[in-house]
């Protein structure tokens, strides 16, 4: 993967923790219009197998706090995701 003006981007590291740390999601980055990687994406492989299909954050440790809030409410049972607030990609506190 390239940025716009060739520059390598060095998310294939960050996209194989996460493939192994979170099995079962398809992982990529949106581009902006000039073809510049922004958003860090998720999206569930089995839509039945949890809460939210699709997941987006604008870094890579946010696409990492969704995506561990996700898999806490599957695992408890509740159906309930976090990651539904608006602030969970649009502001800090996620941190």
């Amino acid at each position: 993967m390239t940025e716009g003006d060739g520059t390598p981007v060095q998310d294939d590291d960050d996209f194989a923790q996460l493939r192994k740390d979170f099995p079962g999601w398809d992982y990529w980055r949106a581009h902006d219009s000039f073809d510049n990687p922004t958003s860090w994406m998720a999206t569930r492989v089995d839509p039945t197998a949890g809460v939210d299909r699709t997941l987006m954050s604008r870094d890579e440790p946010g696409l990492r706090v969704l995506l561990a809030r996700q898999k806490d409410a599957v695992e408890s049972g509740t159906g309930v995701a976090v990651s539904a607030k608006p602030d969970a990609f649009w502001g800090p506190s996620y941190l």
